[in-house]
């Protein structure tokens, strides 16, 4: 029967991801994800693997959501390299969806970038942003600063307070209102040693 062929044809071009060279996620995982603190690590991914092992944590990370809010408990979800998680049209989707439904299922999710051109040039990174609540802005190049400002109608004062920032300066969108801040810590003190991201200090 044609459905029968069809299953054949199914179960053939989905064996490379149970028994071939791509099925690390088809086993049972070892981590003991009930700990408080989770990382998932993906830069090792490449091709169909990466796109594969991004779906598979975003699943298990929007059950893990699930769970938790029917035992009344919030999660929160930090994304380092923010912008790596649009360079794939079924993890954008699905990652923008999960960002849609977020407050209503207990979940705040932060993400991190140095490259927010990448962000700028993609459509479900741009509707993120502009419905971000909670926004901190460090210094950009010029053309970022102008495509940032350009989004939010920002004055001249604003535009030039993130383009022309220092270390540590910057502003903060919270909700509708953007406040300039300085945030900067003095190099010889202990805050700074404990706090710094920068190779070979601390």
């Amino acid at each position: 029967a044609s459905g029968e062929n069809e299953a054949h044809d199914l179960a053939l071009s989905l064996e490379s991801y149970t028994l071939g060279s791509l099925s690390g996620f088809a086993g049972q995982t070892t981590v003991d994800d009930s700990n408080r603190f989770t990382v998932f690590d993906v830069t090792t991914l490449e091709g169909e693997l990466k796109t594969f092992g991004v779906m598979v944590i975003l699943d298990h990370l929007w059950n893990r959501v699930a769970r938790n809010r029917m035992v009344n408990k919030r999660t929160w979800i930090y994304i380092d390299e923010f912008h790596r998680m649009f360079s794939n049209r079924y993890a954008a989707e699905q990652f923008l969806d999960m960002f849609k439904r977020a407050r209503k299922w207990g979940l705040g999710m932060t993400g991190i970038t140095q490259n927010i051109q990448e962000l700028t040039g993609n459509r479900e990174a741009r509707l993120m942003l502009a419905n971000s609540d909670f926004l901190l802005l460090m210094n950009q190049t010029p053309t970022d600063a102008e495509q940032l400002a350009s989004m939010w109608s920002l004055s001249p004062e604003l535009r030039n307070r993130i383009g022309t920032a220092r270390a540590g300066e910057g502003i903060l969108k919270s909700e509708e209102t953007f406040i300039p801040f300085d945030g900067r810590i003095s190099t010889d003190s202990a805050i700074y040693r404990l706090t710094t991201t920068k190779f070979g200090e601390g």
